[in-house]
């Protein structure tokens, strides 16, 4: 038997009755919500919508006396109705009235949030103001202490320049002809020198006491040089100045020595002292007077042949021993022999002036110059000049530094250092 052919429809009786169904659905939707929805700003509506609500109210209530007819029940319901639309109507309204009462609110929040965030900046800014203005109050009160401080400074700056003007300090410079005598001065008051013979005389004669040890260590290592500087002198007073050798008795020699008292620019030219020569047997002497007058300046006079010998019979309590005779006057050959010898002791000391500006590196780059330098002074020098010791003393050093630095260099290098020279 054949198959019979069928035929395929799509849109039939039941997809059409879905479909009726859904649009009635919709239909209906839009009908119940259509009432709930009104634009804003429609609130005098409300106000017209709620009068005609009344007054379908009040006509209900006057039908209500007239349900007996057929007539009167169909216009009840035709008000049933409109009434059930009006009061659509208004719930649509106040579901709106409502939305827009809810995002005031949220807007009221976020509002308060933002404030609430002002705020606490505002009280920051109010802290760090406030922090602000203590600080400053405290930059204010150190600037016054500063300022204070600053004015006090100025006050005793200036006290002591008008201090210092007033005593009007100088220095005393005595240079040696022979570079191998140390000197020294002493300016001593007239009570100083009561005594006979002083006590305080002798100590310094004897080299107990000694004026300027530091200023004379720091000039050329004592060596032809005689300092002495005085900072506090009396108006109207005077001291004896006196000068002597501080080498010891073996070492001295006859010395010739000249100087001068330097001061500031009210004492140009410098005030010229006497050249006097000085004996292994009369190893100090009286230069003379320094008087200081009113405005503490000072002015030197210079002792007489007499006052020197008077001076010493009272100091010494003896006799002063005789000035040596002095000697022949030295031939041409003597003087170019003596001038030679202190060419040659200049260059010594240049050379040795050399040696003391070099440092001791640690890496060892000077160690071949200063022992070149220790060597030819070494061979040079007398046996007994006292730069001797100064420059064995660097040799030995180098030497140690070399020795130290070979220790380090081997393998097993945990030998510790040998000490250094003692001096």
């Amino acid at each position: 038997m054949r198959a019979r052919r069928r035929d395929i429809n799509i849109f039939n009786m039941s997809l059409l009755d879905i479909l009726c169904g859904a649009l009635g659905a919709f239909c209906f939707m839009m009908i119940v919500a259509l009432p709930y929805y009104k634009p804003p700003g429609h609130e005098p509506d409300l106000k017209k919508a709620q009068e005609k609500t009344d007054q379908l109210m009040h006509q209900l209530d006057q039908m209500k006396d007239r349900m007996r007819d057929a007539k009167s029940t169909e216009d009840m319901t035709a008000l049933l109705e409109q009434l059930k639309a009006q009061v659509r109507a208004l719930q649509g309204q106040v579901n709106i009235l409502t939305a827009e009462r809810d995002d005031m609110q949220r807007q009221i929040a976020q509002l308060n949030a933002e404030m609430q965030n002002l705020q606490r900046q505002v009280n920051q800014l109010t802290a760090e103001k406030n922090q602000l203005a203590q600080e400053k109050a405290q930059l204010a009160a150190t600037n016054q202490a500063l300022q204070a401080k600053n004015q006090s400074l100025t006050d005793a700056n200036q006290k002591l320049q008008a201090l210092l003007q007033a005593k009007k300090p100088f220095m005393i410079v005595e240079r040696a002809d022979d570079y191998s005598q140390g000197l020294d001065l002493a300016l001593l008051k007239p009570s100083a020198l009561a005594h006979t013979p002083s006590p305080l005389f002798q100590s310094w004669t004897n080299g107990a006491f000694n004026n300027m040890h530091a200023v004379r260590s720091a000039l050329l290592f004592n060596h032809g040089i005689g300092v002495m500087v005085n900072e506090n002198s009396s108006p109207n007073s005077e001291g004896k100045l006196f000068l002597r050798l501080t080498n010891r008795p073996e070492l001295r020699k006859k010395t010739e020595i000249e100087g001068a008292i330097v001061g500031d620019e009210e004492l140009t030219p410098p005030v010229r002292l006497p050249r006097v020569t000085l004996y292994p047997e009369r190893f100090w002497i009286l230069l003379g007077t320094v008087t200081f007058d009113q405005a503490s300046q000072p002015h030197f006079a210079e002792a007489t042949a007499e006052e020197r010998e008077a001076v010493w019979q009272k100091l010494t309590g003896s006799t002063p021993p005789p000035t040596p005779t002095p000697p022949p006057t030295p031939s041409d050959e003597e003087r170019a022999k003596a001038q030679a010898e202190r060419v040659q002791r200049q260059a010594l000391y240049r050379k040795f002036s050399t040696l003391a500006r070099i440092p001791f590196d640690p890496s060892g780059k000077n160690d071949a110059e200063i022992l070149r330098l220790s060597d030819e002074l070494l061979k040079e020098l007398p046996p007994h000049d006292s730069l001797r010791r100064e420059v064995e003393f660097r040799r030995e050093h180098i030497l140690e530094m070399k020795a130290r630095r070979e220790q380090q260099a081997t393998p097993d290098g945990s030998a510790s250092p040998a000490p250094g020279p003692k001096r």
